[in-house]
């Protein structure tokens, strides 16, 4: 990559973190949106804004969670995107089974009771590492929800195993809102009809621009973003045989909500019409680049590129791919995905997710990985399935 490409991919990393946080529905969301839409105009290229609505949910305060010993504790933790407001004034804990997370992971969960016996809140433990935020949204369920990290779970669970008895209090804010307006931005690119003979091989190639509330996402996913900016202005000067739309996805964190209204604004006709999605989700400071990827003929061709190419030399496959990210509403309706990320699962959805040189490096790999992927090899591989 020459020079002024790299300088330019990293303006565009640092400046979205000026932004930071993100949350869906901040003023550092809508001012992300004004930077990305002028920085398409500053290419040359048109975006379209498409909107939609989903639930609202604001973070307004957070004591911290205390354990009321000799001396008060604060614990590491964070809310849950989705969690409810309350006031717990000295609240026993007690474990009582799972809590589920993005249908991928099953974490303690723990009860936080009254002296009357009612649930006054929920403490979940993140396993494999330290606390974190994630979203947990559930119908009819207003309590407050929080997470810690293992180390702390690992305290407790050996307390409480030795009949200890552990109590807690911390105060949560929130606030929710029954219709919030997000935006995806969209560009299309149509194919080079000197290449196509038969029907267009339409690619959609999405990154999620919003962060959690506790962040400013330099992993997680201002580096995707980033990435897909430098896609976008090395795709003007290509000829190559694909119609394809690049989408800067809002409210990711929030379940998903601006990929899954895009699919669902497409008629069947639309859906029938792409042929592979690409998700960018993430490129942290690791050396293994990770492919979720859902469709066998896409995994060998994905295989066959970086068995050839010097830009990682560990790297693995994840299929099906598994859920949590933009993919997955294109999943669900069997279009052909791979998501591409470098794990950071230490800092995800914290104060820690920072930026660093290495996941600069990440992304410069990335970039220069995804230019050898999007090849008439795409189309060929495709057409003998």
């Amino acid at each position: 990559m020459e020079s002024n490409q790299r300088e330019q991919l990293k303006k565009w990393w640092e400046d979205l973190l000026v932004f930071s946080p993100r949350t869906m529905g901040s003023s550092g969301e809508k001012d992300a949106v004004n930077y990305l839409v002028n920085e398409l105009n500053n290419l040359g290229i048109k975006s379209e804004i498409q909107s939609f609505t989903y639930p609202g949910w604001e973070l307004v305060s957070f004591t911290g969670l205390h354990i009321e010993s000799s001396g008060e504790e604060l614990v590491e933790s964070y809310p849950a995107l989705g969690s409810g407001s309350g006031k717990v004034i000295q609240g026993k804990l007690v474990e009582i089974g799972e809590s589920v997370i993005w249908d991928m992971y099953n974490w303690p969960r723990l009860g936080v009771f009254t002296h009357h016996g009612e649930i006054a809140a929920y403490i979940s433990a993140r396993l494999g590492g330290k606390a974190l935020s994630q979203t947990l949204i559930m119908n009819n369920n207003t309590k407050p929800h929080l997470f810690i990290g293992e180390d702390t779970y690992r305290l407790w669970q050996e307390q409480l195993k030795n009949q200890k008895e552990i109590l807690v209090n911390f105060e949560l804010e929130v606030i929710h809102t029954p219709e919030k307006e997000g935006q995806n931005i969209c560009v299309r690119i149509p194919g080079n009809s000197d290449f196509i003979d038969k029907k267009t091989f339409k690619i959609i190639i999405g990154a999620h621009y919003d962060t959690m509330y506790n962040t400013i996402g330099a992993y997680d996913n201002t580096s995707g973003v980033a990435v897909l900016l430098g896609l976008i202005q090395w795709f003007q000067q290509q000829r190559l045989p694909f119609q394809v739309e690049f989408v800067f996805f809002g409210a990711e964190e929030f379940a998903l909500s601006g990929s899954k209204a895009y699919v669902e604004k497409l008629t069947n006709k639309e859906l029938e019409e792409i042929d592979l999605m690409i998700n960018l989700d993430g490129f942290g400071r690791g050396e293994e680049l990770e492919c979720w990827v859902g469709a066998d003929w896409l995994e060998q061709l994905i295989c066959n590129k970086l068995m050839n190419s010097s830009h990682f030399s560990r790297w693995k496959m994840k299929s099906p791919p598994p859920p949590g990210s933009d993919h997955t509403p294109f999943f669900q309706k069997d279009i052909p995905v791979v998501m591409f990320t470098v794990n950071d699962q230490e800092i995800l959805h914290s104060e820690r997710d920072v930026p660093h040189q290495a996941m600069f490096l990440n992304m410069i790999k990335v970039l220069e990985f995804l230019k050898e992927l999007l090849s008439q090899d795409l189309v060929e591989l495709k057409e003998k399935q």
